[in-house]
C-alpha cells in the first residue's frame, strides 16, 4: 500500500466486464451471490474482520459455506479511490490443480517506507466456480484466469469407472470371438482344399454328398456350419479362465 497517499486522478469506476476479458493483475469487486469469475486474492471485504464465506458445491460437492480472509496490508481498501493509491505486487506460484494448496507473497511498503512481505495461502484464495455467500461485496485481485484456473486445471477426461471382472470379461469375449474365427476359416480352407483335390476314394464313397459341385461354395458353407456350432458352445459352455 502506498502509505503517503499522494494525490490521484480519481477516475477510477467500477465497470461491469465479461470473465473472458478478465487478466492477470485486475481488481475485481464481487457482491452477494456472485459467482467467482476467476481464482482471486482477497484484497478486503465488507466485514470488519476481513471474512467472507464461500459455496464450494460446484468444486467439492461440499454445501457448507467455508471462509476465507482478506490481506491485513489491504483489508483498508473500501473505495475506488483506495484501489488507485494502492500500490503493491503479488509474487504468485504457478498454476497447478491442487484445490487445497496456494502460496504466493505479498510485497508492500510498512508507513515509514520500508519494504514488508505478508504470505497468501489457499485461505486467501477464492476459487473459480464458487459462489459468494453472506458477505456484502469483496474486492479481490485477479491471479489465473481461462484454463489457469484451478477448476478448468481438474476438468480433465471422466474417469473409466468399469470394473475389474467386466474388463477381463470383455478380454475373454474378444479372445472367444478371435478362436472362432480362426476355427471357422481352417475347417474352411481344408474342406475347400480337399473337395478340390481328384483321384481320391471320396468321389466313389462320398458321390453326391457335397451341396456343390463348386469348391468354394462348399469351403463356405463348411464356414458357415461350423460357425453356428461352435457359436452355439460358446453361448452355453462357460469357457473363461478360472482363477483361483
Amino acid at each position: 500500500m502506498d502509505w503517503n497517499r499522494k494525490p490521484s486522478g480519481g477516475s477510477a469506476r467500477w465497470e461491469r466486464t465479461l470473465w473472458k476479458k478478465l487478466e492477470v493483475g485486475d481488481v475485481v469487486l464481487l457482491r452477494e451471490d456472485d459467482q467467482i469469475p476467476a481464482d482471486i486474492v482477497v484484497l478486503s471485504t465488507s466485514d470488519a474482520d476481513g471474512v467472507c464465506f464461500v459455496e464450494t458445491k460446484n468444486l467439492d460437492g461440499e454445501t457448507n459455506l467455508k471462509p476465507r480472509r482478506s490481506l491485513r496490508a489491504t483489508s483498508s481498501i473500501v473505495s475506488e479511490e483506495d484501489i488507485e493509491h494502492a500500490q503493491f505486487f503479488l509474487d504468485s506460484e504457478p498454476p497447478h490443480a491442487n484445490l487445497y494448496v496456494y502460496n504466493g507473497v505479498l510485497h508492500f511498503n510498512d508507513p515509514e517506507g520500508a519494504e514488508r512481505v505478508e504470505p497468501v495461502t489457499i485461505n486467501e484464495l477464492l476459487l473459480r466456480g464458487c459462489s459468494l455467500r453472506n458477505t456484502t461485496w469483496v474486492v479481490g485481485l485477479v491471479v489465473f484466469t481461462g484454463a489457469d484456473t484451478k477448476i478448468m486445471l481438474n476438468g480433465g477426461d471422466t474417469p473409466s469407472k468399469r470394473s475389474k471382472i467386466e474388463k477381463e470379461t470383455n478380454f475373454n469375449v474378444v479372445m472367444n470371438f478371435l478362436i472362432l474365427a480362426v476355427m471357422c476359416i481352417t475347417t474352411g480352407a481344408v474342406n475347400g482344399f480337399f473337395d478340390a483335390k481328384s483321384g481320391t476314394s471320396a468321389r466313389f464313397f462320398e458321390a453326391g454328398s457335397q451341396p456343390s459341385t463348386i469348391t468354394a461354395v462348399n469351403g463356405l458353407i463348411t464356414f458357415a456350419w461350423v460357425a453356428y456350432w461352435l457359436v452355439l458352445l460358446f453361448l452355453f459352455v462357460d469357457i473363461s479362465p478360472v482363477r483361483p
